[in-house]
C-alpha cells in the first residue's frame, strides 16, 4: 500500500515545517496502530519492522509518504479492508498546539506476485495507482490496473511536450466575449490559453490544461 497525504504541504506552508513534521509523528502511530505485527513498513533503504514483537514500526518513505507491506491476505479484499481502516483511522482532527488539523490521504495498491514480483515494480504500480486514486478525488484508494502505466507514460511525454511549448511559444490567446443577455452587449472578455502543436494543431484543454494548472 503506497500511502500519501492529500494536500500536505498547505500544513508546511501555512503552520511550518515544525506543525508538519508533529503531524507525521501523530500519524505514523495511528498507522502503526492499525497494523498487525507481521505487517511492515518500507523506506528506501529497507524494512522497518522486523524484529518487532507487539507491532510494527513506521517510517517514511520520503515526503509524506508511507510504504506499508501486508503479508497474510486471504485475497483482495482484505487490502481494501485494511486501507479502508487506515483512512477512517484519520476521520478525528490531529491536536497541533492550539490547532486541530483534519487531514485525509490516497491509497495506491499493488498485490504479489499479479502486479510484480519484485519490490521496485511493486512499488512502481502502487504509486500508479495511487495517482489514479488522487485523480479521482483523493481521499480514496485503487488497485493498480496495467492500464495505468500506458497513463503514466502519456503523462510523461505530455509533460514533456508541454515543457517544449513552453520554450517554443506555441501558446496563444482565445478571448471568449462576455455578453448580457439583458442588454445583448458585450460586457467583457475570458481569456482562454490555447496550445497550438505544430504536428497536432489544436490540443484539446481538458488533455492538457490540468497538467498545466
Amino acid at each position: 500500500l503506497y500511502f500519501d497525504f492529500d494536500h500536505f504541504k498547505r500544513v508546511n506552508d501555512t503552520l511550518g515545517h515544525g506543525a508538519g513534521d508533529l503531524l507525521l509523528k501523530h500519524s505514523a502511530e495511528r498507522l502503526r496502530q492499525c497494523l498487525r505485527a507481521s505487517d511492515h513498513v518500507l523506506r528506501e533503504t529497507g524494512c522497518a519492522g522486523d524484529d518487532a514483537q507487539d507491532a510494527p514500526a513506521v517510517v517514511r518513505f520520503g515526503g509524506d509518504e508511507f510504504i506499508l507491506v501486508l503479508g497474510d491476505l486471504a485475497d483482495a479484499y482484505s487490502a481494501a479492508r485494511v486501507a479502508r481502516r487506515l483512512q477512517e483511522s484519520f476521520v478525528q482532527p490531529f491536536k497541533i498546539g492550539s490547532d486541530e488539523l483534519f487531514v485525509t490521504a490516497s491509497i495506491g495498491i499493488a498485490l504479489y506476485p499479479d502486479d510484480g514480483q519484485d519490490t521496485e515494480t511493486l512499488l512502481r504500480n502502487a504509486d500508479a495507482a495511487l495517482f489514479d486514486a488522487k485523480q479521482h478525488g483523493r481521499n480514496g484508494y485503487s488497485f493498480y490496473l496495467k492500464e495505468m502505466n500506458a497513463r503514466s507514460r502519456e503523462r510523461l511525454s505530455l509533460e514533456g511536450r508541454l515543457r517544449r511549448a513552453i520554450e517554443q511559444a506555441q501558446f496563444e490567446l482565445h478571448y471568449q466575449p462576455q455578453i448580457c443577455l439583458d442588454t445583448n452587449r458585450m460586457i467583457g472578455l475570458e481569456a482562454l490559453v490555447r496550445w497550438r502543436d505544430p504536428e497536432k494543431g489544436l490540443v484539446n484543454p481538458m488533455e492538457f490544461i490540468p497538467l498545466a494548472e
